[in-house]
């Protein structure tokens, strides 16, 4: 179960960073449950999470001094890889 939570998180980073875009931690340092994600310059994340949200997909804001500069994407429970790919393109097309 750990491993298919790990090979999640290890599936949707792939898929950010294909994107350019950059995460708080280094992945080694991150937890298998939770990634956390600059937001692109071009975007507000109150833009980006109401977009997301659209399409019925939860993003979280950064808090504190990392408000309006993170988001993050939590992986854990019964997230399936056409699930997470759907995340992908939908924050693709969103973004870019």
């Amino acid at each position: 179960r750990q491993q298919e939570i790990l090979n999640r998180a290890l599936l949707l980073r792939k898929g950010m960073k294909e994107m350019g875009l950059k995460f708080l931690l280094h992945e080694d340092d991150m937890c298998s449950v939770v990634t956390t994600v600059y937001v692109p310059d071009y975007i507000e994340v109150g833009i980006l999470r109401e977009k997301l949200r659209e399409k019925t997909i939860i993003i979280y804001e950064g808090k504190g001094i990392f408000k309006n500069k993170v988001f993050q994407v939590g992986n854990i429970g019964n997230i399936s890889v056409e699930e997470i790919q759907f995340f992908l393109d939908t924050l693709q097309e969103i973004l870019f």
